[in-house]
């Protein structure tokens, strides 16, 4: 496989997580949850990217192009099922970053999501969900001077303006708060349990 065909591969896997995503939100399923559609096709799109990979190596800025590097990290950041993948991503995405072919903020988005999913605190801030007040807030403990810090080194707006910016951009796009907080909770705990985020 060529490099052009790679790429081409890894956006469209991307290009049908996009196109369910978008009928998910028309017909009002997409926030109930984790939609069991969507769980498999992120499940098939990080089976397929992987084995990809074997044979054409870490998707770099540099052969597939951004496009198709910022596809390959938007299906490993939604392959949730797979802790080791995500953190196997982790590792090669910070390496390729320090040679200039990836990008920080995305190192910065898949650390948050393993330390929510692992019970530890954010170090970005970059990982949202509602709380049980009904409003879109950082999940777990954050430590907001600590985080800023960080968000600064990368050039992100402090947390309390992406907390601003969140919160409206799940107004307009009309998102709710789960009806039941406590039972979408433990769903979750039991996901977490399930695909061996935590023991």
């Amino acid at each position: 496989m060529t490099d052009k065909d790679y790429a081409l591969a890894i956006i469209e896997l991307k290009t049908k997580d996009d196109i369910l995503r978008d009928r998910l939100i028309k017909n009002g399923s997409l926030w109930d949850g984790y939609h069991p559609d969507m769980r498999a096709l992120h499940n098939e799109n990080i089976h397929r990217l992987k084995g990809m990979m074997v044979s054409n190596g870490f998707p770099r800025i540099s052969t597939v192009g951004k496009e198709a590097y910022e596809a390959a990290f938007f299906i490993v950041q939604h392959a949730i099922d797979h802790p080791t993948v995500i953190k196997k991503y982790a590792e090669d995405l910070w390496s390729e970053a320090q040679k200039g072919d990836a990008l920080m903020i995305h190192y910065a988005y898949l650390i948050d999501r393993i330390a929510v999913f692992e019970g530890h605190p954010q170090i970005y801030g970059t990982q949202f969900d509602w709380d049980k007040f009904g409003q879109l807030s950082p999940m777990g403990e954050v430590n907001f001077k600590a985080v800023n810090t960080k968000r600064k080194e990368l050039g992100l707006v402090p947390l309390e303006d992406q907390i601003v910016r969140m919160r409206a951009q799940a107004k307009k796009h009309g998102q709710t708060p789960p009806s039941d907080f406590e039972e979408k909770q433990a769903r979750f705990h039991a996901w977490l349990k399930e695909v061996g985020w935590r023991t």
